[in-house]
């Protein structure tokens, strides 16, 4: 017999537990011993212990259970000499203190206590004198009678196999502000919470309008390791953002199980402030120029058109010859003085009353005349628009005419073909004829009506 486990191959995960059979085995059959106590004993114990954790057991991870653990062998009894263990394991507190694949070892303890090896017991009844000479005294097995052996043991061994486990915490800052339309990156904290050397991968969730976010980068840490990856954010272009709260919920899996969540978080943002692209710049300044350009020309118009206007009534008073006297007057009689001086005043304000009112119609005047230059442009495009269709709807009348005599004088002659286009285009070019010699005619009489101005003048000798 030897102590074994069946099986001594087992897988277990975190949070799972497993059963085990272990006890004394027959090698030769591959069964689990089954007796009672022989003749020679009067008492057997089977104790089980764990003598080595997978890994060791610092943050009590290992649970290991003996059923029962320990077993006594009876007289006349046969019974099985095994126990059946039961082996669980969670995650440890600590996620540096990873539990990995290893060696669970049991120590079987068997205590033997002897009987009478003297005198034989009720089985050698017949031969009592033979093994009192040969057992007892030749063998010298006599002098155990009633001693206790508790020096036998025996180990089994265990190879326990540790199931990956994939966990992950990741967290981020709290809030962060970005402008409309900035670029920037979120910081992410990562932990490895799992048992082996693990790579996680990240992934958006969600439809987040105009604003682009990208997945932070794939990161592998060893078990207990703690790194930062990122996320990409491009804030989409609002030109005005007062203020606005934004969500993206980000997922962790391990690259072993692409379609498995293993840890899930929520990241906020606020978005705020005022954005102007390059290209809405590049049309302010345009705008701005233009507007510049614009009042540029307008003072310079308006100050052209005050100008041509009468110049702004001087003040009386600062005019030399009346300024000399008004000092004169002041110094005679100071009564008067006032009196003039008031009557200057009222005199300024009345032409500056009248100066103000004329370069009011001055600006109006011109403003009328530009509106008007302005406004003729369309009315001399709708009149040559108008001169046009008049002189269409003349020709078309005209070949309508042709046309309905034509048919006339066919049906005299009772013809039935109608008018050819040949012949229509032959009317209008005859017209068209027609119409330059009344032309060149009317430039004949104008020429030899100047011709008689010329020469009635060059009798005064101009």
């Amino acid at each position: 017999m030897a102590a074994k486990a069946k099986p001594d191959v087992v897988e277990i995960g975190y949070g799972e537990n497993i059963t085990v059979d272990v006890g004394l085995m027959n090698l030769k059959t591959g069964e689990f011993e089954t007796q009672g106590l022989p003749f020679y004993m009067d008492a057997r114990f089977l104790n089980f212990e764990v003598l080595e954790y997978p890994g060791g057991n610092s943050d009590g991870s290992w649970l290991v259970s003996f059923n029962p653990p320990s077993i006594q062998a009876k007289s006349g009894e046969d019974i099985p000499l095994k126990s059946q263990v039961t082996i669980s394991l969670t995650a440890p507190k600590d996620p540096k203190n990873t539990v990995q694949s290893g060696i669970l070892k049991i120590r079987l303890k068997d205590i033997q206590a002897m009987g009478n090896l003297w005198w034989p017991t009720n089985e050698w009844k017949s031969s009592k004198l033979l093994w009192f000479i040969s057992a007892a005294f030749l063998l010298k097995f006599g002098k155990y009678s009633g001693t206790v052996d508790n020096t036998m043991e025996q180990i089994i061994e265990i190879l326990v196999k540790v199931k990956p486990y994939h966990n992950v915490r990741f967290e981020a800052l709290p809030l962060i502000q970005f402008n409309p339309g900035q670029i920037a990156s979120i910081p992410i904290s990562v932990q490895n919470l799992g048992n082996y050397n693990d790579t996680y991968g990240f992934r958006i969730v969600g439809d987040y309008g105009r604003s682009t976010i990208s997945d932070p980068v794939s990161i592998s840490l060893k078990p207990g390791e703690k790194k930062d990856t990122f996320i990409g954010v491009a804030v989409s272009p609002n030109v005005l953002d007062t203020g606005t709260i934004h969500t993206i919920k980000v997922e962790a899996y391990s690259i072993d199980q692409p379609n498995i969540t293993i840890a899930q978080r929520t990241v906020y943002l606020e978005t705020k402030g005022l954005y102007i692209s390059e290209l809405g710049v590049a049309g302010i300044l345009l705008f701005g120029i233009i507007a510049i350009v614009f009042v540029a020309f307008f003072l310079h118009r308006r100050r052209k058109i005050l100008i041509k206007s009468r110049k702004k009534p001087e003040k009386p008073w600062e005019v030399s010859g009346k300024k000399q006297y008004l000092e004169k007057l002041k110094k005679k009689d100071r009564k008067k003085y006032n009196t003039v001086l008031n009557e200057m005043k009222d005199e300024y304000k009345s032409s500056i009353l009248s100066y103000n009112s004329y370069r009011r119609t001055m600006l109006k005047e011109a403003r009328k005349k530009s509106l008007n230059r302005f406004t003729g442009i369309f009315k001399r495009y709708d009149h040559n628009e108008k001169v046009k269709t008049k002189k269409l709807e003349k020709k078309k009348q005209q070949i309508s005419d042709i046309s309905k005599a034509e048919e006339i004088k066919n049906k005299e002659l009772k013809i039935e073909s109608p008018l050819k286009e040949e012949q229509i285009e032959s009317v209008i070019d005859k017209s068209a004829e027609m119409e330059k010699q009344r032309r060149e005619q009317a430039i004949i009489k104008i020429q030899k009506a100047q011709g008689k101005q010329r020469r009635k003048f060059g009798k005064f000798n101009y």
